[in-house]
């Protein structure tokens, strides 16, 4: 390492923006200089490509004897004109520094050899059936508002606004690899910039973790963390951008790292916070008796403004996710809190005090993790999603401890939150993640049409959910938070038959389906062990070597009332009316619902069902769209 680095260090340590160094005056008019002392060996020896091109003019004032500083200036004349060979070199320099080359690199191929290798893996991970059943729901069906595949009814853009288009155009898998590479050439990016000890080791860790999230099948967060990176290097690029243009480019992919995933678009706002709260000071005295925001502007320095627009980026980003909330609890248990919190308390003290806006990260971090725990939310036990890729590279790259106690705390930190599931990368291969493991219950499923809604026990990677649900609708799904909402039932202790069976009636469940076989979710071994022991209230009608299928007896319709079920799909169901009066269907209450036939209206019903009030027999539709009719509601 030279000096230089370490300077640049210091720098971002105080929150001052490094273009202050680089670019000249800063904001209070003071000219940073250097001095004889701060230069080193490798200055003296800097490469021609480092000295201004001839036709470029003399270098700004302040920065005569610093090296590279024609690379980061704002002034025209050092741009070089394009023709010899020597101008594209001086071009490449200006835009692509030497100190960004290697960690760059490095971790982008990295990043490149992983994803490939990812790609060539058999369908793999316990989250990607839930990404390739949202592509699957795009390509098919376009800009609907609601699924009715899963739990009665979800919203597919309250979960991700861009996951849906994207994984629909290139593939869930195609989404998670490419935004696994553009984050981690994001990730060195940062390092370069603020001048790390590590710079390419951390890059490529990160790299490989960035990976390992993808065999998990967590395509939506990586998608979201390649935006939410780019929004952190958009507020770091060189003085040469403006600043209103670097500000105004952070806010707009703050945003869109939430409409890519709330959960990274959170992400983004706690680091917008540490950035906002690093730039807190003891204010100077106060000349004359300055205005409101100038009373603010006083207790900040440094990258406040940079924090704050992450922030309200991130709050903006928000609105699909208020608009379309499912809502629900993600479980969280107390030994991985603990876990996590002692992770965290860990990265603090290996972060070096200078780099007062990580370790204020580290404080925010633990903070959150805390409340995600004491109070149930969607977000839970994902709380820990971001320590658990990004707390190794970091501290590996900014830590200055002595290298063995360094690595001994990689090693515990890899050992108590390790970025890699096991199981996940284990279940590569699996005949159940395989449509033709589903297509004999389809097509049994297809004879008894309309069948309303099926019970499928979930299996450990959930391709159900995809396969399936795209035949019959399901009563439950793969989105954990709205199945400990919805249905409580199985996260209890033990599950009773009285209590099964008042759910099965509750949720107009017509058929159960057990595979057989195959592993399944832990939340789904107590209901698989009380049907094989038997239950009065349901009664086998097919099987083969992979599936049993039960039917309910006396089971509650889908559609009752006046009204007959004629078919249901993932984008809505058809029901036929001989005469006028109330018809119940058993599909989630929503705004966003839609209502079209002869004439009629519906409202909320009893239980969050939705009833329909005919005036006049006929066929009718329940749907969804961006625009509902207000007309059709009684």
């Amino acid at each position: 390492m030279t000096d230089e680095p370490d300077r640049d260090a210091d720098v971002l340590a105080s929150t001052q923006p490094i273009e202050a160094v680089a670019d000249g005056p800063d904001a209070a008019g003071r000219t940073p200089s250097r001095t004889a002392a701060s230069r080193t060996a490798s200055d003296r020896r800097r490469s021609r490509s480092e000295v201004p091109h001839p036709s470029a003019g003399n270098p700004p004032r302040g920065g005569e004897d610093r090296p590279g500083v024609y690379v980061e200036t704002t002034s025209p004349a050092l741009i070089p004109r394009i023709g010899r060979q020597r101008d594209w070199v001086d071009l490449v320099d200006t835009w692509f520094p030497e100190r960004y080359r290697v960690p760059m690199i490095a971790t982008t191929a990295t990043s490149l050899a992983l994803t490939v290798a990812f790609l060539f893996l058999p369908l793999a991970g316990t989250d990607l059936a839930a990404q390739v059943a949202r592509g699957h729901f795009f390509s098919a069906h376009g800009w609907y508002t609601i699924d009715f595949r899963w739990y009665g009814g979800i919203y597919p853009f309250g979960y991700s606004v861009l996951a849906g288009p994207l994984n629909a155009a290139i593939g869930s898998r195609g989404v998670g690899a490419v935004s696994c590479v553009l984050a981690s050439a994001a990730f060195a990016f940062l390092l370069a910039r603020f001048a790390v000890r590590r710079p390419t080791l951390g890059g490529v860790l990160a790299a490989m973790v960035g990976v390992f999230n993808l065999v998990s099948g967590r395509t939506t967060f990586a998608l979201g963390i390649a935006i939410g990176m780019a929004a952190l290097v958009g507020v770091s690029l060189p003085g040469r951008v403006p600043r209103w243009l670097r500000l105004a480019l952070g806010g707009v992919l703050a945003a869109l790292s939430v409409a890519g995933s709330p959960l990274a678009g959170l992400f983004v706002g706690l680091a917008g916070g540490a950035l906002l709260l690093a730039g807190l000071r003891h204010p100077p005295p106060a000349a004359g008796r300055p205005g409101p925001i100038a009373q603010v502007t006083r207790y900040l320095t440094g990258r406040w403004r940079e924090g704050l627009v992450l922030c309200v980026g991130a709050l903006v980003g928000l609105v699909p996710s208020m608009l379309f909330p499912d809502g629900g609890v993600q479980p969280f248990n107390g030994d991985s809190m603990k876990v996590f919190l002692a992770g965290g308390v860990v990265t603090f003290f290996l972060i070096p005090a200078r780099y007062r806006a990580l370790r204020i990260g580290a404080v925010l971090m633990v903070a959150m993790v805390l409340f995600a725990y004491l109070v149930p939310s969607p977000i839970g036990s994902n709380i820990t999603r971001l320590p658990m890729l990004y707390a190794t590279p970091l501290i590996v790259a900014v830590g200055t401890v002595d290298r063995r106690l360094l690595a001994g705390a990689v090693v515990a930190l890899t050992w108590w939150q390790p970025p890699l599931v096991t199981g996940d990368l284990g279940s590569a291969g699996n005949r159940a993640a395989q449509s033709a493991f589903y297509q004999p219950l389809i097509a049994e499923l297809d004879r008894r049409k309309p069948v309303g809604r099926i019970e499928v026990v979930p299996l450990y990677d959930h391709w159900e959910s995809t396969y399936v649900a795209e035949a019959v609708p399901l009563a439950r799904g793969w989105e954990r938070q709205v199945d400990v909402h919805r249905n409580p039932l199985f996260y209890r202790d033990t599950v009773a038959p009285g209590d099964y069976l008042d759910w099965l009636y509750r949720n107009a469940v017509g058929y159960v389906a057990v595979p057989q076989g195959t592993k399944l979710d832990k939340y789904g071994r107590q209901e698989a062990d009380l049907i094989a022991a038997g239950l009065p209230f349901l009664q086998r009608v097919w099987s083969n070597s992979d599936w049993r299928l039960y039917r309910v007896r006396n089971a509650q319709q889908l559609v009752s009332g006046v009204g007959v079920l004629v078919d249901s799909n993932p984008t809505g169901l058809v029901f036929d009316t001989t005469d006028a009066g109330r018809v119940l269907v058993r599909v989630r209450w929503s705004r966003w619902l839609t209502l079209s036939g002869p004439d009629a209206c519906f409202g909320r019903a009893r239980e969050g069902w939705v009833e329909v009030t005919v005036n006049r027999p006929g066929r009718y539709r329940i749907s969804s769209g961006f625009a509902p009719r207000q007309a059709h509601r009684c």
